[in-house]
């Protein structure tokens, strides 16, 4: 049995084993307030390490899905683009005082949303990151795993600037049935915004192409809090911005994009039916949320016509 010693940082106890030393605060994970990261020097190896604690990771059954889900994915992670798990340890010497989980990972620099926020990218360093974004989405998926939650706070990037996807908690193989609320709002596909439940990995692309725009312009592509709003600007948004954006880039690049961008407002709605379906009678009637069923069904004013014609 490993012995332990106790410090306090940001008014958060840690109970860690007496190897790792050197503890630093981070910052905050996916769960909000429930999980906290610091860094440390694991002295066994002299290696710099992130230290993520899981506060009440079993008060419900949904807490411990995500818990047990993370832990058994990120133990068989092993690729450059992907977070790793170095070690898991909790202290209690029993069950019944079975609190806390804490999960040892390599030490990143910084997330993408910090270096949004503060600096601005070239081209080449966005090509870059979404590249090796890619290349981590493509193991993981090859694995049967949808990760569910990508957005610029989940993407680790070091000062040579390696990326790692981090935070498997929302993370869950393809089934045939899934879960709608999953993704940060900004991030969601439209299939997990109406609710739809047989949503596969293309719901990860949506938001690699969500981050990717961020990278380019520093700017959130789809913002809102209000789930109408945000579908009300995936589908009649404007395209002036994002063709103001590609008209930067060499020719051969547009006509990449040429033949996928819709020619006015009212087609990129078209555009989504066509790639995900016509909603069936029988989807529309699984709809739990009024607010979702108005998006989809959303009348159009005299004002609104005018504006589409």
């Amino acid at each position: 049995m490993p012995q332990f010693h106790r410090i306090e940082i940001n008014r958060t106890e840690w109970e860690v084993p007496e190897r790792y030393q050197m503890l630093t605060p981070v910052g905050s994970g996916a769960y909000g307030q429930n999980i906290v990261r610091i860094s440390a020097v694991d002295t066994t190896t002299n290696q710099k390490v992130a230290i993520k604690k899981l506060a009440r990771p079993f008060q419900s059954a949904v807490h411990a899905k995500r818990t047990y889900r993370e832990l058994r994915m990120l133990k068989h992670m092993n690729h450059e683009n992907v977070i790793g798990l170095l070690d898991v340890f909790h202290p209690s010497s029993s069950l019944e005082d079975f609190q806390h989980v804490y999960l040892v990972t390599h030490l990143m620099g910084a997330d993408l949303n910090n270096i949004v926020r503060t600096q601005k990218l070239s081209d080449d360093h966005v090509q870059f990151l979404v590249y090796q974004i890619l290349r981590g989405l493509k193991y993981i998926h090859s694995a049967g795993i949808i990760h569910r939650d990508l957005k610029p706070s989940n993407i680790a990037v070091n000062e040579d600037c390696e990326l790692k996807i981090l935070d498997f908690g929302l993370a869950r193989p393809t089934e045939n049935e899934m879960t709608g609320y999953v993704a940060t709002r900004w991030y969601r596909a439209p299939e997990i915004m109406l609710n739809w439940m047989h949503y596969n990995q293309t719901v990860d692309i949506w938001s690699v192409g969500c981050i990717m725009a961020e990278l380019l312009t520093g700017r959130t592509l789809f913002p809102g809090t209000d789930l109408r709003f945000r579908f009300l600007s995936i589908t009649f948004n404007r395209l002036e911005t994002n063709i103001n954006i590609l008209q930067k880039y060499p020719y051969y690049c547009l006509c990449v994009f040429s033949g996928t961008l819709a020619r006015a407002d009212i087609h990129q709605l078209n555009l989504i039916m066509e790639i995900l379906g016509t909603p069936r009678d029988e989807f529309m009637q699984k709809i739990s949320s009024e607010s979702n069923y108005n998006a989809i069904c959303m009348p159009l004013t005299n004002s609104l016509l005018r504006k589409l014609f």
